[in-house]
């Protein structure tokens, strides 16, 4: 298994769900392997134009558990489920471009393909090109601004990634109102770190009205998690 190997949870409107198993606290996970079964169905939709199952036929084909890996028929796949205005494959195709998976590697087509999934309202393809936005990358000019507008709708649809982006720019910042905001979304997903910080913010009254009891609540919160890390 090489290290581009993906690890997200799919759910498609196949009537299977991919299964999956958890590998550590850090958000980690691998695939537990899809069955022949599951593919053969899904590989007969995908044949009969349905958008999600070319996608998943994709990630099979790179995951390689149940059909021989092989980037190139993952690619395939992926730009059968774009056509049709996927955007899972859209950020798909964008991140393999970027990175030269199964394709030749071109930063001016990935970027491409990470603006259409963005159109689409991939919060994945939203968060990147806020990060570029906010590092500079690719040829980006650098706007704290656009990051952040970016970054912010990519968080305002659940993704970890972008709202762990926002609270480092703006603990950064020292704009601790929204940086509390940002941790407590975090806190209530269960990640300890920001379970710890939303305790020492109350505690503290940093960014929020100070309350002993929602510290010592969050504190205990974060205690718990870390002992299910152990």
């Amino acid at each position: 298994m090489n290290t581009f190997k993906k690890t997200i949870i799919i759910t498609t409107s196949l009537a299977f769900t991919i299964p999956y198993a958890v590998a550590n606290c850090l958000n980690g996970t691998m695939a537990s392997g899809a069955t022949i079964q599951d593919a053969k169905r899904c590989q007969k939709l995908a044949d009969k134009g349905d958008a999600s199952a070319q996608f998943v036929i994709g990630e099979l084909y790179t995951w390689g558990n149940v059909f021989p890996e092989s980037h190139k028929k993952a690619v395939k796949w992926y730009k059968k489920a774009a056509d049709q205005g996927y955007a899972d494959a859209h950020k798909e195709l964008a991140s393999r471009y970027i990175d030269g998976y199964g394709v030749p590697q071109s930063i001016e087509e990935g970027l491409k393909w990470y603006r259409s999934a963005a159109k689409l309202g991939n919060s994945e393809a939203l968060r990147s090109l806020g990060w570029f936005y906010a590092e500079g990358k690719h040829g980006f000019p650098k706007s704290k601004q656009k990051a952040l507008e970016l970054l912010t709708k990519s968080a305002e649809k659940g993704n970890a990634d972008a709202q762990r982006n926002l609270v480092d720019i703006y603990e950064e910042s020292r704009n601790y109102e929204k940086a509390f905001r940002w941790h407590l979304k975090l806190a209530e997903s269960g990640e300890m770190t920001s379970q710890y910080r939303v305790a020492e913010m109350y505690k503290n009254g940093q960014g929020v009205k100070r309350s002993a009891s929602k510290a010592k609540y969050w504190r205990e919160k974060g205690i718990e998690s870390e002992g299910q890390c152990d």
